[in-house]
């Protein structure tokens, strides 16, 4: 479903029928130990899926919705706050009344400060968003630095997040 990498060629129809197909294998199956999320990506909003929520296979499929977003630095737009990243599609989720997870996150090193950017994580789920009660950290050097220690900034931010109550009661 997301954008030009999509599967079946963005048919949204197919798309559901297929995570429904799968949902209910598991459920035939007697699996009690599985949390279903539906994690779309946020370029899907204003990128090649403009009708996003077209793919959501229904409230009876999904535990949890998700979301996976990046801050590009110098690329793909520019840089951008946390806030930023996850605000149109956040609306979207939380209309949907569940938990939603940030299935896949980081920001860039280059075009801004990696480390204020992080610590103003908590400052704006406690704010804007929240519904979001988990994060995953994408920490690879890649198309950008995305790793937590790309710089001793980000690394101690990341350690001050981490040990937030706000994650870690």
């Amino acid at each position: 479903m997301n954008g030009d990498e999509a599967w079946s060629g963005n048919n949204a129809p197919l798309y559901v029928a297929a995570y429904r197909h799968i949902h209910d294998l598991f459920l035939a199956a007697g699996a009690t130990n599985v949390i279903w999320s539906w994690c779309p990506n946020v370029t899907d909003i204003d990128g090649g899926n403009k009708h996003t929520m077209d793919y959501y296979p229904g409230d009876a499929y999904v535990d949890w919705t998700g979301v996976d977003g990046y801050n590009w630095g110098t690329t793909n737009g520019g840089w951008q706050t946390f806030q930023q990243v996850f605000r149109e599609i956040y609306a979207l989720l939380a209309a949907k009344k569940k938990p939603i997870m940030i299935g896949e996150m980081s920001s860039a090193q280059v075009g801004g400060d990696k480390g204020k950017w992080i610590d103003e994580i908590i400052p704006t789920l406690r704010a804007s968003f929240p519904l979001i009660k988990c994060l995953v950290w994408f920490d690879i050097n890649k198309e950008a630095d995305w790793r937590i220690s790309s710089s001793p900034e980000s690394e101690a931010a990341f350690i001050r997040l981490a040990r937030d109550p706000y994650f870690n009661p």
